[in-house]
């Protein structure tokens, strides 16, 4: 029988150095997994920050005009 077996990790840092910190030691224990159990991986990946939606009108939806914004020359 196989099965899949998944931990999901989420960190909030600071900084750089604070979210290196944070991967290497999900890195070090990631090696004792290895060890462990040779068929596994590791993936880490950044979270991007929503941006705010666009506004919508009173009816709900989001208003698009079309026009090009005017430059002055």
């Amino acid at each position: 029988m196989k099965f899949t077996a998944q931990i999901t990790v989420e960190v909030e840092a600071d900084t750089f150095a604070s979210a290196a910190d944070h991967e290497r030691e999900i890195n070090k224990l990631y090696q004792e997994f290895r060890a462990r159990y040779g068929e596994c991986r590791l993936e880490i990946k950044q979270r991007r920050v929503q941006h705010a939606t666009p506004a919508k009108t009173r009816t709900g939806r989001i208003r698009h005009t079309g026009n090009l914004a005017q430059y002055g020359t």
